[in-house]
């Protein structure tokens, strides 16, 4: 874990968070590979937009990873090309490795409050985000269509970067998604990468599979 300089008090920041996907149902020496391929491709993908993990205050979760971006970050990369380089470095990976091998990604980007403690990366930001990735809707989503990553970002990034052409992903590959998860009752939106998205996005919203 590298809190990278995060203050003891709550302050702003752009938070991103990955989990693997089905992970406790793989072998141990099968989940050992996806953890070290979880962090290769995390590192390789914010390194290529100028962010390496090095500037961001980060924590490994066991099945993933959750990190708080630099005040100075650019949240459009969070919402776009961090999610195009991850897509891409998946692809790569998984070219030639059967399914029990393959690492598949649920992704999220969030906005909040982040700070540290004794124990490490605390604050609301990061409680938003581990409900968006866990969210049963989302968690569906990404088991009934099987592709190798799914993404969800907030409102607020969604409309602030995607929706004014911020990002590079295009606000029509996104749909409206119910992100309630316990006491959490909110909305988001989510983007499943291609070729594996059999999903159609109609007026913003999921439309039928094909």
């Amino acid at each position: 874990m590298d809190d990278n300089g995060l203050p003891g008090h709550p302050v702003p920041r752009a938070v991103f968070g990955l989990d693997v996907v089905g992970y406790g149902r793989r072998a141990g020496a099968v989940r050992r590979t996806l953890r070290d391929d979880l962090h290769g491709v995390a590192r390789a993908a914010f390194a290529a937009v100028g962010l390496p993990l090095e500037r961001c205050a980060s924590r490994d979760t066991g099945d993933g990873l959750v990190l708080a971006a630099p005040a100075d970050a650019d949240c459009g990369l969070l919402v776009g090309e961090v999610v195009q380089h991850l897509d891409r470095r998946l692809r790569m990976l998984n070219e030639s490795r059967s399914a029990e091998g393959r690492l598949r990604l649920r992704a999220a980007a969030a906005l909040g409050l982040v700070m540290r403690d004794d124990e490490g990366l605390d604050g609301d930001a990061f409680v938003q985000l581990a409900r968006m990735l866990d969210a049963p809707a989302f968690r569906e989503l990404i088991d009934g269509h099987g592709t190798d990553l799914g993404f969800v970002t907030c409102g607020f990034l969604y409309r602030s970067f995607v929706l004014q052409h911020r990002s590079l992903l295009p606000p029509g590959a996104f749909f409206e998604i119910d992100l309630t998860n316990k006491e959490s009752t909110e909305t988001g939106w989510a983007w499943v990468a291609e070729p594996q998205r059999r999903l159609r996005v109609v007026g913003g919203r999921l439309g039928r599979v094909l």
